[in-house]
């Protein structure tokens, strides 16, 4: 099976909430894309499948309360989901996510604040870099201009 199929596979477990499964799942993953890495294989795992893989064998150890695993494995997958190049608004604030999620649980809600703060400025910056791209289209209704609400479809070509 690919890294990627594994990935699939353990989060699919996971939202089953079958935590053992997903977690033999994770671990098969996670051997197969070290053995990938060590071997030089090309083309190498992307950071990025391999962060969904940890995140989700960081869900699964908070579904079990293993609360120092599962704060382990959210730092790893943050810091791979930013190792992998991952852009603002393209994963990367998925790992932080989790890492958030993993704080509040372990009841550090101050930490877990900051990182959602943190999250809320990669998505805002990421909002000011996308909106200049997609702006909507205002429609006017057949029958004569300025008759009827004008109507905003974001999507009209």
């Amino acid at each position: 099976m690919t890294l990627w199929a594994l990935s699939t596979q353990a989060s699919f477990y996971s939202m089953l909430c079958q935590s053992r499964r997903a977690e033999a799942v994770c671990r098969r993953a996670l051997a197969l894309a070290e053995r990938a890495w060590a071997e030089g294989t090309d083309p190498a795992p992307p950071p990025g499948t391999v962060a969904d893989v940890v995140s989700t064998l960081a869900y699964t150890e908070l579904q079990r309360r293993e609360l120092d695993e599962a704060l382990r494995d959210a730092q790893r997958s943050a810091e791979l989901y930013e190792l992998g190049g991952s852009q603002p608004g393209m994963y990367m604030e998925f790992g932080l996510l989790e890492l958030a999620w993993v704080h509040c649980v372990r009841g550090d809600l101050p930490r877990a604040h900051a990182i959602l703060r943190r999250i809320e400025q990669i998505v805002s910056e990421c909002d000011r870099a996308v909106n200049w791209q997609v702006r909507p289209k205002v429609v006017r209704p057949a029958g004569g201009a300025g008759r009827g609400a004008p109507r905003v479809c974001p999507l009209a070509a």
